[in-house]
């Protein structure tokens, strides 16, 4: 039953080899990061993770990290699994779809 998120990172300084190895080998490190990918632009890293926890408790994480700068949560995919929602009628036997909320 695990979410899967995806943050944007900006960290402190990438003028040095060492300053690019050093985050992503620290992220490949936590459990719950799946995939760490270089990108253009404002941000330096799109990092995916798997978690059974809060979204909130990873970013609070990276967020400790002395070489993270900024983070953005791009996107959040809950549990494939989540079942539909549904509601039943005054009678109680009659059980009707609301809406898939997976979208």
């Amino acid at each position: 039953m695990a979410t899967r998120a995806f943050f944007l990172l900006n960290v402190q300084s990438r003028n040095q080899v060492s300053a690019t190895l050093q985050p992503v080998s620290e992220l490949l490190a936590l459990s719950w990061v799946k995939k760490v990918d270089e990108v253009a632009g404002v941000y330096d890293f799109l990092v995916e993770i798997e978690t059974e926890g809060k979204i909130s408790e990873a970013a609070d994480i990276l967020m400790s990290k002395p070489w993270v700068k900024r983070l953005h949560v791009l996107r959040v995919l809950p549990n494939e699994n989540k079942p539909l929602l549904c509601r039943e009628t005054d009678q109680g036997h009659d059980k009707r779809t609301v809406k898939d909320q997976r979208q």
